[in-house]
């Protein structure tokens, strides 16, 4: 295997070279922005950040700027060769730009063709909308500003992530209190499954009133008219932001405790996820990095060959749990007096191991990011795998397994993204040690 993979893109992906080009795609954006009648902005810095493959041979592209200071985050969609254009690509609409050569719909954010309620929550009607529930939140007799709206995560026609920053002002009196309040907007369908993971949660003891320590964020108000939940802002720092820090080892051992609890509910009612079902969804991903990259083909096939036959050996049918089936850094809020669980909307029931293998295989490629906090990462890896624990034979085969699963499938997805493309065969090799 290659230490570094091919740069030479097949043939058929020269529209997804040119749309994953962050020089290319700069100068134009800055020139599209300038035509449709904004201030033709100068990006200081511009960055391909995500590339995320969807159905009908569509890419969803995240690019990221820094314009005056500003960081801003826009998607393009790298339409299908075969898909028609959408209906909201029109002449007469400023707020998409088009590339025709491309393919590509960059919708302006915060326009969005199918969250049609983010561009209400970005703008002046959100002081409306946050008014009706101020009461909820106890400054019912307090003056309400908006200071400010981040977006915190976004993915084009699935969902946003905003964070408000209010003050609120007690009529007749000047002092103030801030509010970070965080609203998260997606559709009505994943909405419903929000409820549901949230009352499963909830009832099983992850509010603060049950533990305290181990929780979930508080929810305020859930709109269905509009599909978005205000929840709380939740105090301390995501895992991924704790690499470097002296607290990283006991924030392990806290997302480890946090995760023991979660896979003690009962999964009664939950949809299975299987072993069967992780090699489908590989199959493709493995299929679409062959396309793409011809000459890294053979390699990725025999990983997945690899991943296949040992899946024979794995018993995932019997002691079947909650898991969260997107557990790893990102997904846990540490402070010294609380842990929080994040992004729990896809609740299943199925072997622990999937989320330990989950978060174990993001913490190995943290330290192809950022080789600099290699020591502090692998200490934090040994010591969740103490705490969880993953020393009974049984459950480290398992863990194994699904912890190679996602470094494959990792593998797949950092090829697709121009900045980390050449991590791509390092997680490959890592999956088939983790195999042998």
């Amino acid at each position: 295997m290659p230490e570094n993979p091919a740069v030479i893109i097949s043939g058929d992906y020269s529209r997804f070279k040119i749309a994953t080009d962050p020089e290319l795609m700069k100068i134009r954006f800055q020139d599209s922005l300038g035509r449709i009648g904004m201030d033709k902005p100068l990006f200081d810095q511009f960055w391909v950040t995500r590339v995320i493959p969807r159905d009908n041979n569509q890419f969803a592209i995240q690019y990221e700027s820094l314009w005056r200071k500003k960081r801003t985050l826009f998607f393009g969609l790298l339409l299908g060769s075969e898909e028609a254009i959408p209906d909201y690509v029109r002449s007469d609409n400023r707020e998409v730009i088009y590339y025709d050569d491309l393919k590509l719909a960059a919708p302006i954010y915060p326009f969005d063709p199918k969250l049609k309620q983010l561009q209400s929550l970005c703008g002046p009607k959100a002081v409306g909308i946050l008014e009706a529930i101020r009461p909820l939140l106890g400054f019912d007799k307090f003056d309400m500003k908006i200071v400010d709206i981040e977006t915190l995560g976004y993915r084009v026609e699935k969902r946003a992530v905003l964070r408000y920053n209010l003050e609120f002002t007690p009529r007749h009196r000047p002092r103030s209190e801030k509010f970070p309040l965080i609203a998260k907007i997606m559709s009505g369908r994943n909405l419903s499954k929000f409820e549901s993971s949230t009352r499963r949660l909830l009832n099983n003891g992850f509010d603060k009133l049950t533990d305290g320590y181990h929780t979930v964020p508080d929810i305020y108000y859930i709109d269905n008219n509009i599909n978005v939940v205000f929840m709380e802002n939740v105090p301390g720092k995501s895992l991924h932001f704790l690499h470097d820090s002296a607290i990283f080892r006991r924030a392990c051992i806290a997302a480890a405790n946090i995760l023991r609890k979660l896979h003690s509910i009962n999964a009664e009612g939950l949809k299975s996820y299987t072993i069967a079902d992780e090699l489908g969804g590989l199959q493709s991903k493995v299929d679409l990095a062959a396309g793409m990259f011809p000459e890294l083909a053979a390699d990725y096939a025999a990983t997945f060959d690899r991943l296949n036959r040992a899946s024979s050996s794995i018993n995932d049918k019997e002691n079947t749990v909650t898991v969260h089936r997107d557990f790893y850094d990102k997904q846990v809020i540490y402070s010294e007096n609380r842990v929080t669980l994040l992004d729990f909307d896809n609740l299943a029931c199925g072997d622990a191991a999937i989320d330990c293998g989950n978060f174990l295989a993001h913490l190995t490629l943290r330290v192809l990011q950022s080789p600099e906090n290699t020591k502090n990462l692998n200490l934090g890896k040994a010591e969740f795998c103490q705490a969880y624990p993953i020393a009974e034979s049984e459950l480290k085969k398992r863990v194994y397994w699904w912890q190679a699963a996602t470094l494959l499938r990792l593998s797949v997805l950092y090829l697709l993204r121009p900045r980390w493309r050449t991590v791509a065969p390092t997680l490959l090799r890592d999956a088939l040690e983790l195999l042998k």
